[in-house]
């Protein structure tokens, strides 16, 4: 079942941070419009009720007096929103539904499992009114806003709405979004022309790019923001984070756009690596962290066991990611095939030679993956390797070696963009 203290998104630290940023406060009622739904991960192991609403508020009740959710709720849900309401000191306004949408994970790079099937919801329509919203894009409501200053987060790459279409207003309306919601909603096939043509209906664009950072831009502007290199990734619920630091930053205390984005990478940065939440800027603008080179797409030699169902799973699962992350994935049980090993060996070595890095899976030490990961590193390739349950003995030559080794999945596979 779900924790219920809601303190994993804070840790121990979160009352020293809140007393630190009590000095930045303003006196502006902030108003998330945000879906509150459970949320599940099998690794790493996660369990609880967030939804971008719920993480947004969590969040923003760091740094926020003036701050009021407005989420839906079921019968298994609604009480616990109001606890944790009460508990972080944020008002909420939540409309009772039959059921809200729960969302499965196999891991944090997965996509997600939605029940009930989003095609199945009968969308109710609320309303948030305040001087600085932050509206969410929810499966089964719909949100008009009323507001001097809003930040929009669409939140779904399947026909995305115009923040304007339900009849929201407001005096400036900065729009979050990734590459996908922002080519849907443009109609165009690139993102600078898709950008400029945004800028033209929005205060601002900021176009989240995973391991790439994200593009800020503005009428007068056009920057990057570098994401921020970190050991461990839990992914899940980032972008809300991204967003809230948005809304905090620019929307509550008005400050300029490209650097409200710079201080949400970096929220990012802490929340991936802890699962806290921090918006102030003291404490965001004090953390130890290394931007991320641009990430390229590279050609990645997939080195892997493929003997049973399990690592075959994994094979077409990494595959998938990697290619989706923008790289050209070799791997030898689809280029190369099955058959006899001086058929095999040599067109697996050529196929290892034509590439830039490689990826590696080391569970289980199969002789194949270390052979083909040994030779890579004598070409004096790049090598990120996944060991989620090596003992330590087995890794002496890829560490002694200069291998980057990650036991967290998610942190692996944003590795070989940064490599």
């Amino acid at each position: 079942m779900h924790s219920g203290t809601g303190r994993d998104l804070r840790g121990r630290d979160y009352e020293k941070g809140r007393r630190a940023s009590a000095r930045t406060h303003s006196d502006r009622a902030l108003r998330v419009a945000g879906g509150t739904y459970r949320e599940r991960c099998v690794i790493p192991s996660w369990d609880d009720i967030r939804g971008s609403g719920g993480r947004a508020a969590l969040a923003l009740s760091t740094v926020c007096k003036n701050l009021t959710l407005v989420t839906t709720g079921d019968v298994d849900s609604s009480d616990y929103v109001q606890a944790i309401a009460e508990q972080f000191a944020f008002d909420v306004e939540l409309t009772q539904i039959g059921e809200v949408p729960y969302f499965g994970y196999w891991t944090p790079l997965h996509r997600p499992l939605i029940s009930p099937e989003p095609e199945t919801y009968e969308s109710v329509r609320l309303s948030a009114a305040d001087e600085v919203v932050l509206r969410f894009g929810m499966l089964e409501a719909d949100v008009v806003v009323s507001a001097k200053r809003a930040v929009y987060d669409p939140q779904t790459e399947q026909s995305p709405d115009d923040f304007f279409k339900n009849g929201s207003r407001a005096d400036q309306v900065v729009l979050v979004c990734n590459e996908q919601e922002l080519l849907a909603l443009s109609g165009l096939r690139d993102i600078k022309t898709s950008v400029i043509e945004l800028v033209e209906r929005y205060a601002g664009v900021v176009v989240k790019l995973g391991p790439a950072g994200a593009i800020v831009a503005t009428k007068k502007e056009y920057a990057r923001v570098p994401a921020f290199i970190t050991d461990s990734i839990f992914k899940i619920g980032s972008g809300d984070i991204f967003s809230a630091a948005i809304a905090f930053h620019w929307g509550e205390k008005r400050v300029a756009l490209v650097e409200a984005a710079s201080l949400a990478s970096r929220a990012v940065a802490a929340y991936v690596s802890t699962r806290e939440a921090n918006l102030d800027s003291e404490y965001l603008l004090g953390l130890d962290l290394r931007p991320a080179p641009p990430a390229k797409g590279k050609r990645v030699y997939l080195a892997a066991p493929f003997f049973d169902l399990g690592q075959r799973r994994v094979v077409e699962d990494t595959r998938d990611i990697l290619r989706r992350f923008g790289h050209d994935v070799q791997s030898p049980l689809h280029e190369v095939g099955t058959g006899p090993p001086d058929i095999i060996a040599p067109a697996d070595i050529a196929l290892l030679r034509s590439c830039d890095m490689v990826f590696c899976i080391l569970d289980g030490m199969d002789p194949g993956t270390v052979f083909e990961t040994g030779f890579a590193r004598a070409l004096g390739l790049p090598i990120v390797a996944f060991a989620e349950r090596t003992a330590s003995y087995e890794m002496t030559m890829f560490e002694g070696t200069g291998c980057q080794i990650f036991s967290d999945y998610t942190a692996a596979v944003y590795a070989v963009g940064w490599s």
